[in-house]
């Protein structure tokens, strides 16, 4: 229905514009499409076609926002900013969170709960605490998009919808979305935020990179601005640099900050809080997004400071050119106090408890984020066994905290510490016991959560 409402509104639009583009007898109707979807571009992309009304505002940039207090921000992560680990960074400064990518065609893919993308269902199902939150959405046609960003309008308590820009991985170049779409295609980029904020009135905000250049990433940020973008976020790097050792060109998002009159948020390099604080000092920027730091140490932006990285050596050699940022951005980010490391991982564990993950890899890589520091080189059993594919319960990733702590070092929570420690062979075998039902009903119902659980592309 969604899907159709849509379509709908494009095809009376077409029929108004036929006398423009001619008849379209003889025509199929994927031919007619491409007509008038071309045409309808090149009418919403023209500076001499004005907004018919004004985008409208992200309600937490509305009602009751000090725009004297940084904007704190976790950034969309595949996998890893599901609503447990939202609900976790939000307790420590984090303003602003993101859902994971959704690509547009599984939103709309299934109907029934049971059949429906998790992370789609996750967004769909309402959480007091978790807001405000951006759905993002990636993806080609500009009608999947609007499709989408209208289901999860209506049927959810979402702030807004982002149009990822900015993903530079082989599945985003193959799927034609992402950065590879910014650079391809940038008008169909602001035909999306046109539709989407004009058809649904919808808050939209864009996250893009470095476009290789201040000149064609300026113009792109202008263009989205025009189309109605009420927020966008740029990373410094640029689709080429995926690996997260190569330094944000702040020149470049300062450069768009002076260029378009919405609020950007940064995003690149942040490894401590006096990070993002120097960078939106030196940008002029609305907020500060982060993805690797929070996924580190989820207290980065918490009002006590949280717990300082260790330096890393080998990121001494790409100093960064911004006065002021050479020893925050040569850190590593790892959290290596064993107290501060296993008080984050029991904190997350516990919210994964009440709000469950939609896949068992969602505990799997936070924990491996959270105690990488502690286990990859000195501990390496355990570390072996956290990235073990036996490793498929709740329960699982419960006991081998109560483990690794013990090895570390490290006083286990009240409440864990009268039950018997299990060894690694124990830990491992869990999994075995819960499938042939030997274990109680509720660990054997999170084992099933999790092995029956859909992949996201």
């Amino acid at each position: 229905m969604v899907a159709f409402r849509a379509r709908s509104k494009w095809r009376r639009g077409w029929r108004r514009l036929q006398s423009d583009a001619g008849s379209a007898d003889g025509l199929s109707s994927s031919e007619a499409f491409q007509v008038y979807r071309d045409l309808i571009i090149t009418r919403l992309c023209s500076p001499e076609w004005p907004l018919p009304s004004p985008p409208r505002r992200f309600s937490f940039l509305r009602e009751g926002f000090d725009e004297t207090q940084p904007v704190f921000v976790l950034a969309p992560m595949v996998l890893q900013s599901e609503r447990a680990f939202r609900l976790l960074v939000q307790r420590y400064g984090v303003t602003l969170t993101f859902s994971p990518m959704l690509l547009a065609r599984n939103v709309l893919l299934k109907r029934n709960e049971d059949q429906m993308d998790p992370y789609v269902l996750e967004l769909l199902r309402p959480c007091a605490d978790d807001t405000p939150v951006i759905a993002q959405l990636a993806g080609s046609d500009p009608l999947e998009m609007l499709a989408a960003a209208q289901r999860l309008w209506d049927g959810g308590q979402i702030a807004g919808v982002d149009i990822n820009l900015g993903c530079p991985q082989q599945c985003a170049k193959a799927g034609n979305y992402g950065a590879y779409l910014a650079e391809r295609e940038p008008e169909t980029a602001a035909i999306m935020v046109r539709l989407i904020s004009q058809e649904l009135g919808v808050p939209v905000s864009c996250k893009l990179r470095n476009m290789y250049d201040v000149d064609t990433t300026t113009r792109l940020a202008r263009r989205l601005a025009g189309a109605g973008a009420s927020m966008l976020t740029v990373h410094g790097r640029s689709p080429r640099e995926r690996d997260h050792q190569s330094l944000s060109d702040l020149d470049v998002i300062r450069a768009v900050r002076e260029a378009v009159p919405v609020p950007v948020v940064a995003n690149g390099n942040c490894r401590t809080r006096e990070d993002a604080e120097r960078a939106m000092e030196y940008t002029g920027c609305d907020g500060f997004m982060s993805a690797i730091g929070l996924l580190r140490n989820p207290r980065l932006f918490g009002a006590s400071g949280a717990a300082r990285p260790a330096a890393s050596p080998a990121a001494d050699a790409t100093a960064p050119a911004v006065p002021g940022h050479e020893s925050a951005l040569s850190a590593s980010g790892t959290l290596v106090d064993p107290e501060e490391a296993f008080s984050c991982a029991w904190e997350y564990l516990r919210l994964a408890e009440a709000h469950p993950p939609p896949e068992v890899r969602c505990v799997r890589d936070h924990l491996q984020a959270l105690l990488q520091g502690l286990l990859q080189q000195e501990r390496v059993a355990l570390w072996n066994l956290l990235g073990s594919s036996q490793m498929v319960l709740l329960r699982q990733f419960s006991e081998f905290l109560r483990l690794s702590a013990v090895e570390c070092g490290v006083a286990l929570p009240e409440g864990e510490r009268l039950v018997p420690v299990l060894s690694l062979g124990e830990i491992k075998s869990l999994h075995r016991r819960e499938i042939n039902g030997q274990e109680d009903e509720e660990d054997d119902s999170w084992g099933m959560l999790f092995l029956e659980g859909n992949e996201m592309e």
